[in-house]
């Protein structure tokens, strides 16, 4: 925003714009093949010289380019193409900004396919969308019709997925979009083009890669964390390698990291002589364990011996009757 009013309307008058920017002839609907003269008219209180170009939108290069001029007035000629639509002039002398002005030519001309523009593989992940382009040249704007391809028959295109439509901007083209692809999506569509007679068939070929899933995720982080690692290994092993005032950097970066793992190692140490320790005590229990019941068992051995014997003498001590004690006991059962 200008301050000081004086100096803003000073500038803007040092800048340079234009008057006008025309065509002969002034129609905007030409054949292709038409010789078109264009005037390009600068402002009358810009200050000299000037930069000045003409030029198609669609074209490469400019039509004409002046540097330094001191005219006001700048023409040029051309012939129409089928490929012109906008064309532009664009002056500049120093003080602020670039002044454009754009013209607008119809220009009537056979449809023609622009392969060289035309990308016939397509590439898309599930879940974002993807679009086919067919660029042409040509006017009026043809009509066609979008298929898609199965097993060599083709299927007229009509989902709530799809969206189709033609635009006439820096390049004419006719072009398919597909919302939330699927993998089912993959495969060929083709477009049918009519235009004054002629038919024109493109072919298209959608690939559908699947979305990362968790798993390929957390591999492509474990493949950084390994690349991680690899450099700072190849940091320690340079660093090793360097003088002691170039070791310091390396030694402060990785300090945190040699002290974590000095005390992890320690951490095992401490649990692998706890372990060994139990274990021992475990074996020796087991031992007196072992020991206690072989005496027990001894014990209990000699004293079934014991008794063995003992009932061994009762029975060679046992009461024996006679041969008449023995009648009578039986007379009296």
């Amino acid at each position: 925003m200008c301050m000081y009013l004086e100096y803003c309307l000073s500038y803007i008058s040092e800048s340079a714009t234009i008057t006008s920017f025309t065509s002969s002839p002034s129609s905007r609907n030409i054949n292709v093949g038409t010789t078109i003269t264009f005037t390009c008219t600068v402002s009358s209180t810009t200050f000299l010289p000037v930069n000045v170009s003409i030029s198609s939108q669609n074209r490469e290069g400019n039509l004409t380019y002046v540097i330094n001029s001191a005219s006001r007035t700048f023409t040029v000629s051309t012939v129409a193409q089928c490929i012109d639509y906008r064309f532009l002039c664009t002056v500049y002398n120093g003080y602020g900004s670039v002044y454009t002005r754009g013209l607008y030519k119809t220009v009537t001309c056979p449809f023609k396919l622009l392969k060289d523009k035309t990308n016939t593989t397509v590439n898309a992940t599930v879940g974002s969308y993807s679009a086919f382009y067919a660029y042409y040249s040509g006017y009026p704007a043809p009509s066609y019709t979008w298929y898609r391809r199965l097993s060599q028959v083709e299927i007229k295109m009509n989902s709530y997925r799809t969206y189709w439509s033609h635009s006439r901007d820096t390049y004419m083209y006719i072009y398919l979009q597909i919302n939330n692809v699927r993998l089912e999506d993959a495969g060929q569509y083709s477009v049918h083009i009519n235009s004054t007679g002629r038919g024109v068939i493109v072919i298209f070929t959608l690939n559908v890669n699947p979305a990362p899933t968790s798993s390929s995720i957390a591999i492509g982080q474990k493949s950084e964390t390994q690349n991680v690692g690899t450099l700072q290994q190849n940091s320690t092993m340079k660093a090793e390698e360097l003088g002691p005032s170039t070791i310091q950097p390396f030694i402060s970066a990785t300090g945190l990291g040699i002290g974590i793992a000095v005390g992890v190692i320690t951490t095992f140490l401490i649990l692998g002589v706890f372990l060994l320790v139990s274990r021992l005590l475990k074996s020796r229990d087991v031992k007196d364990k072992e020991v206690k019941t072989k005496s027990i068992n001894k014990i209990q051995d000699k004293d079934k011996d014991k008794v063995k014997v003992e009932q061994s003498d009762y029975d060679n001590t046992a009461y024996n009757p006679s041969e008449e004690e023995t009648y009578e006991n039986l007379e009296l059962n």
